[in-house]
């Protein structure tokens, strides 16, 4: 018989299982962390809604793509200071009867020629219209980058709004489900009391009819609050799945609730007026106009350039004489008959090398160069006349601009102090359940007052706790929009 060591056979065992036990604990713990990232994921508070909404935003992208072509705007128009310099070059092949530019001289034959040149233009005036086109390019950048700076205003705006009303749907969803609770509480209770004798059935009808009625509130809360977080995560630029799961987190809100200042409209719109981008922008609006107008007004000036050119050229008809040859030719003759002869040298003649036909064709020219204007098709005019209505414009773009602001300020203002008032009257409400809801715990204890009573006056302080929190809110963040427009930031 063999014999065997048991603990050699079970050891192996509980080992397996002890490993086994220890990767399914590791697993398990990664998928715990992994979901709990993922919940996290799905936490959103206000400042990282406003922030992702304005990295998202297609028009906030479309906005600094303006920005940055209003930069190359710029730098081109610093370019036109500099002098303007050409090349060309060009390889040629005539065929039929031509003078040849080189050798002045008719040619018959396939001639190719080349042509070399190298010009420049320097703009010494031009009514100045280039440094105004520089001062109107540089306003217009910082138009643009105000108006994108606007425009992300905008979508925090818009953000904290709808995160608002997500809070707010979600606050009315509670109550209403609470008050579906307690009445649904009451029914069960009242259900033992007719189903015992002691209660009339209208009074468990009515109570019926009061729990169908409060479960369509629920219906009703949920879809409001369903559609409130869709336009939420709609503005995020994220899918509608995106709604499954996403949990949004209020603001911390102190006992000591911040109170509304004495401070009027107009002091709010004299700080605001002096840091708000769009009164920014329309203000460098105006300025690019008046930079254009400029610029119109520039072509009733003469304009004075220099200029300078070098040039060459290449032809196979010229030649260059490397010797001559003799020869006696009769050229007339006498009255007496005798023939008159004369010795004529030809050249003889040797094609020139490209080198030397690149240096001896060499020429240079430089001057200036005067335009006066005298009669354009009254373009000149016609430009001075749209630049001075679209000063005008920008002009009236700004009193809007203004006008819009102001109104939106008084707005907010209104908004601000109307929930400032329903803040303090939630709070005399809240105060006032709390000591009705202590009063009928007395009176319940001492056994005089049922249950369904003492149940309402509890669902009047949760009822008013949640108008509390929900007064806190409103007024929390019209406060900040107030404060907003002063350039305080939103969170």
């Amino acid at each position: 018989m063999h014999s065997y060591n048991l603990n050699m056979v079970i050891l192996p065992i509980g080992s397996f299982m002890y490993n086994s036990k220890i990767k399914y604990g590791i697993l398990s713990l990664f998928m715990f962390i992994t979901i709990l990232g993922n919940a996290q994921n799905n936490v959103w508070d206000l400042k990282r809604a406003i922030d992702y909404a304005i990295e998202k935003n297609i028009q906030v992208k479309i906005n600094d793509l303006q920005v940055v072509n209003a930069e190359n705007s710029l730098t081109q128009s610093w370019s036109a200071i500099a002098p303007t310099v050409n090349g060309s070059a060009n390889h040629v092949y005539n065929i039929g009867r031509r003078i040849d530019p080189f050798t002045n001289t008719f040619a018959n034959s396939s001639v190719r020629s080349n042509n070399f040149n190298l010009n420049a233009n320097l703009n010494l005036f031009s009514g100045l219209t280039t440094l105004y086109t520089i001062q109107q390019n540089r306003a217009n950048v910082l138009a643009s980058q105000f108006d994108n700076e606007k425009l992300r205003n905008d979508v925090a705006v818009n953000v904290a709004t709808a995160f608002l009303q997500v809070l707010f749907a979600q606050e009315q969803l509670r109550n209403a489900q609470n008050q579906l609770d307690v009445t649904t509480q009451q029914v069960s209770r009242n259900q033992l009391l007719f189903d015992a004798g002691t209660l009339a059935k209208g009074a468990l009808l009515d109570l019926q009819a009061q729990q169908a009625n409060e479960e369509l509130n629920v219906i009703v809360a949920q879809n409001t609050y369903d559609l409130a977080l869709l336009s939420l995560v709609q503005l995020l630029n994220l899918p509608a799945e995106e709604t499954k799961g996403f949990t949004v987190v209020g603001p911390v809100i102190d006992d000591k609730i911040e109170v509304l200042t004495d401070s009027v409209p107009n002091d709010i719109y004299q700080d605001a007026a002096g840091s708000r981008p769009e009164i920014k922008a329309a203000d460098f609006r105006i300025k690019t106009s008046r930079y254009a107008l400029s610029v119109a007004r520039g072509s009733y000036y003469p304009s004075i350039s220099f200029f300078g050119s070098v040039g060459t050229g290449f032809s196979q008809l010229q030649r260059d004489v490397t010797g001559y040859t003799s020869s006696v030719q009769q050229i007339a003759v006498t009255q007496a008959g005798e023939p008159v002869f004369t010795v004529i040298q030809t050249p003889i003649t040797s094609p020139t090398t490209f080198g030397n036909q690149l240096n001896n064709n060499f020429n240079r020219a430089f001057g200036f160069n005067m335009n006066i204007p005298i009669f354009n098709s009254l373009q000149a005019r016609n430009s001075v006349w749209r630049a001075k209505v679209n000063l005008e414009t920008a002009k009236l773009n700004m009193e809007q601009t203004e006008l819009t602001l102001r109104r939106g300020i008084e707005q907010a203002y209104y908004d601000a102090r109307a929930a400032y008032k329903k803040y303090m009257a939630s709070q005399k409400s809240l105060e006032s359940a709390k000591l009705a809801f202590q009063f009928s715990t007395d009176r319940f204890d001492a056994g005089m007052l049922n249950s369904v009573d003492y149940s309402t006056a509890k669902t009047r302080v949760t009822l008013a706790e949640s108008n509390l929190l929900q007064a806190k809110y409103d007024y929390l963040f019209k406060s900040k929009l107030l404060n907003f427009y002063r350039g305080k930031p939103l969170y």
